[in-house]
């Protein structure tokens, strides 16, 4: 067994750790899931609105973007960050063209560190909102 390239007790000591990484990352997967639903229907049923202004706008590969932004409720800055299902019109040639753009945010009036950048046709939809006509 000195020249076995896969010995046995290496394929299945490995097994058992893939299993269990896997295991833990469907896990978060899902908890995130049902974590966003739950802000998302606190929001619905508690909303209110104000203006946000995007801070930091990056992308992390394979065309997913983030989008870190912040907003005022009785004079206390929040911070949020939403990932854009659509590229946003302030993107076309460079992502820091949309550093300092303002949208509206919708927010838990119970709990307002709990919110969303309504900066495209997405987060309207999502709310169940009119969409405003920028965004048709």
């Amino acid at each position: 067994m000195a020249g076995d390239k896969n010995p046995k007790w290496f394929v299945y000591g490995l097994r058992p750790v893939i299993i269990v990484g896997v295991l833990i990352f469907v896990i978060y997967g899902v908890r995130s899931y049902v974590q966003q639903s739950e802000d998302i229907a606190e929001i619905k049923s508690n909303f209110a609105f104000t203006t946000g202004e995007i801070i930091e706008y990056s992308s992390s590969g394979k065309g997913r973007r983030i989008v870190d932004y912040k907003y005022l409720v009785n004079s206390i800055e929040y911070t949020g960050k939403i990932s854009p299902r659509y590229h946003l019109r302030c993107e076309v040639n460079d992502l820091s063209n949309c550093i300092g753009k303002k949208y509206k945010v919708i927010y838990s009036k119970r709990n307002p560190e709990k919110s969303y950048l309504l900066c495209e046709r997405y987060g309207y939809e999502l709310f169940g909102l009119r969409v405003p006509s920028a965004f048709e």
